[in-house]
């Protein structure tokens, strides 16, 4: 077995030549084994480390299961550890760390797009039953009989209770249909009761799933259009000989899609 004069494996007898072709997701690449072996954690480093069989395509190339783009720029970081452009970030990003370039993520994660997208994941995920509100707007959203009736707009009401405001009184029915009182309508979406931090109230909630939805192409616009209705009447408590009213604090807020641009 051929070795260099500080011990390592050579390329040739790792079986691999010394300029490697390459086809990723179609696109044709030339680059060289050292470039592609630079970081020897990755998973390219892994793949031509002679360790494991590569697979070829019908030319003979190396074959990578990944986006051609995106790979442009990961190649051009291996070789230059230059950074993609912006409008590519977010894309170069998502491939970084399907390859494992630990580097180029950690670059990558101190620009201000993707610190922003990373952050507002982050305050997403603290938020109880963020990704099934998500999907459960968007599936009365894409609902067939609301669009013929409201295009070119659809309108979805979501209902939205902060846990440190669900009563506790037991004269106080927590099985109660809640209704707005302004519209007299149901939630098309019930928020669950969620544990608060940092202060995030219903307000702040609805604005975090409109941000998303925006962040996903929707043109989208929230308000606040009323409290539930129900009330229910409590015993005197204490000195105190008036009888004393509990509303519900359950909030509603409209989500209104639009499909043309306004």
């Amino acid at each position: 077995m051929a070795v260099n004069v500080e011990g390592e494996m050579t390329e040739e007898s790792q079986g691999f030549p010394n300029i490697i072709e390459l086809n990723v997701g179609g696109r044709h690449f030339s680059t060289t084994h050292l470039t592609l072996t630079k970081h020897q954690d990755t998973m390219l480093g892994t793949m031509f480390s002679g360790k494991f069989p590569c697979i070829h395509d019908k030319d003979g190339r190396y074959f990578i299961d990944a986006d051609g783009e995106s790979f442009e720029h990961i190649l051009r970081y291996l070789r230059l550890n230059e950074l993609p452009p912006v409008s590519l970030m977010e894309k170069v990003y998502k491939d970084a760390v399907y390859f494992g370039l630990n580097d180029l993520i950690h670059e990558l994660e101190l620009q201000p797009s993707i610190m922003a997208k990373l952050m507002r994941d982050k305050f997403y995920s603290r938020l109880d039953g963020f990704p099934g509100a998500l999907n459960e707007i968007l599936h009365q959203a894409g609902n067939p009989e609301i669009m013929h009736k409201s295009y070119p707009s659809t309108t979805v009401v979501v209902s939205a209770l902060e846990l440190e405001h669900k009563p506790k009184s037991e004269e106080f029915d927590v099985n109660h249909v809640c209704v707005c009182a302004k519209s007299t309508k149901e939630a098309d979406v019930k928020l669950k009761p969620w544990k608060q931090f940092a202060e995030v109230g219903a307000e702040e909630y609805v604005r975090a799933l409109k941000s998303n939805l925006e962040e996903r192409g929707f043109v989208v616009v929230y308000h606040h259009i009323g409290n539930c209705s129900y009330s229910c009447t409590l015993p005197p408590q204490g000195r105190s000989s008036s009888h004393r009213k509990q509303n519900c604090a359950t909030l509603f807020f409209a989500l209104v899609f639009h499909w043309t641009k306004m």
